[in-house]
């Protein structure tokens, strides 16, 4: 385990990474904490400094940096280099990694592989009318005469926003051209009832239920707007019915799959469901912690209790006896985005008022950045789409609400917005 003399690597930039240095920085376990590129609001933190010139698509600058520093560890978060294989280079070099590999992570990487698993496994999820081409998709709608609505998604990693609800025949030809980048789509039966995500620590066939959380991925209050990353999101506490409904008929089965194909599952599991009618069906898995989900979770819980879970499973490839359970119930989350997300015209390069007020925060009150740069004047500016976030956490699911959205309203930019509606739900008695 580890050392107060080790060092740790995250691999990322946004609120998701920020929130994870948080937990290393926090552990005790770990003299110092890189992040690869990181953003400029995480050396708010002591002992984590920001690689700014390391990032993803070089993984031999990655090892090389790992050698030279005597990296204990590297945590590789972002969707992209775990598709795409960086756990198996740094693994493949003697290098201790956290995260799934580019076999295990097609959960994620590709829809069609998820799809076809689930399949196999009988895991309970929406019923797919169409796996393959763009072109085909188009030609197998347009002589089916198949009635709408339908869900369209593209195979591949898409940032959050690669998944198309068509109610009507305009959402449809909208639909068409707004996923004709992608190679191949998945076409599906709508499910309707209430989405919510559950979170599992993973080591081969052995699985652990970490925690839910509900997410808001509509740009607009009451769930209006284009499809974004994530605007926000809350903790939501499962039914124990349905963690182990979860447990038992999803995730265990799917571990199995994959061990069976040579693609055996270590890391964080997400499993995006829809409670329907009919019970719980998968929407979707992601490979990693969600985003903004990350930052939602992880304030709740023992960053050193934490630490011991990410070593215990890339090191020695078990989950630990230790249970992690919550300090406090509840948590908000609320994300500030900049005008014009998430079209790619956005207003960039504006300045952000009131991180200089943070330290005047109370203890419950946490700020993680994603799209936001530093000047060299000392000026904060917005450099993406969503540009930061809140999080409260609280015994009072009240107070987590009412305080997420006062302190987000504290940091100001030109265009800058938040949905007013993020955690309503916990004042409503849910």
């Amino acid at each position: 385990m580890g050392k107060t003399e080790d060092k740790v690597l995250i691999i990322g930039q946004g609120g998701r990474e920020h929130a994870l240095a948080r937990v290393f920085q926090k552990s005790g376990l770990f003299k110092k904490v890189f992040v690869a590129p990181g953003n400029p609001l995480m050396e708010f933190l002591e002992r984590v400094e920001c690689v700014s010139e390391l990032s993803y698509p070089e993984p031999s600058k990655i090892v090389d940096f790992c050698r030279s520093q005597r990296i204990a560890l590297v945590y590789v978060s972002p969707d992209n280099a775990l598709a795409e294989g960086l756990v198996d280079v740094l693994v493949g070099d003697g290098i201790k990694a956290f995260g799934p590999t580019k076999g295990a992570a097609r959960l994620e990487g590709s829809k069609i592989f998820a799809k076809k698993l689930m399949l196999e496994a009988q895991v309970p999820t929406a019923h797919p009318l169409f796996m393959g081409s763009y072109h085909d998709a188009k030609d197998f709608v347009a002589r089916s005469c198949l009635k709408l609505p339908l869900v369209l998604k593209a195979d591949g990693l898409a940032l959050g926003k690669g998944v198309v609800v068509c109610e009507t025949a305009q959402d449809l030809e909208e639909a068409w051209d707004f996923l004709k980048g992608h190679q191949n789509l998945v076409i599906e039966e709508v499910l309707r009832g209430r989405e919510v995500s559950l979170f599992y620590f993973c080591a081969g066939r052995e699985a652990y239920y970490f925690d839910s959380a509900c997410d808001y991925k509509r740009l607009l209050v009451g769930n209006k707007g284009p499809n974004t990353g994530g605007m926000g999101s809350y903790r939501y506490h499962a039914e124990t019915t349905l963690v182990t409904f979860t447990t038992q008929k999803i995730v265990l089965p799917i571990l199995e799959a994959l061990h069976r194909c040579g693609s055996p599952y270590f890391g964080i599991l997400y499993v995006g469901l829809m409670i329907t009618n009919e019970g719980p069906k998968v929407l979707e898995f992601n490979a990693r912690l969600g985003d903004p989900e990350a930052q939602c979770l992880l304030p709740l819980y023992d960053p050193g209790e934490l630490c011991e879970m990410f070593q215990s499973i890339a090191i020695d490839r078990r989950i630990p006896l230790r249970d992690l359970r919550p300090r406090v119930q509840h948590s908000v989350h609320v994300v500030k985005v900049s005008e014009g997300y998430p079209a790619s015209e956005m207003k960039l390069g504006q300045d952000i008022q009131g991180l200089d007020q943070l330290e005047q925060w109370p203890e419950n009150c946490f700020i993680f950045g994603a799209g936001i740069t530093k000047h060299m004047s000392g000026r904060w500016l917005n450099s993406g789409g969503r540009v930061l976030g809140v999080t409260v956490i609280s015994n009072d699911p009240c107070e987590a609400y009412q305080k997420a959205h006062e302190y987000i309203k504290k940091i100001q930019f030109n265009g800058g917005f938040s949905r007013g509606d993020v955690g309503a739900e916990l004042c409503r008695g849910l």
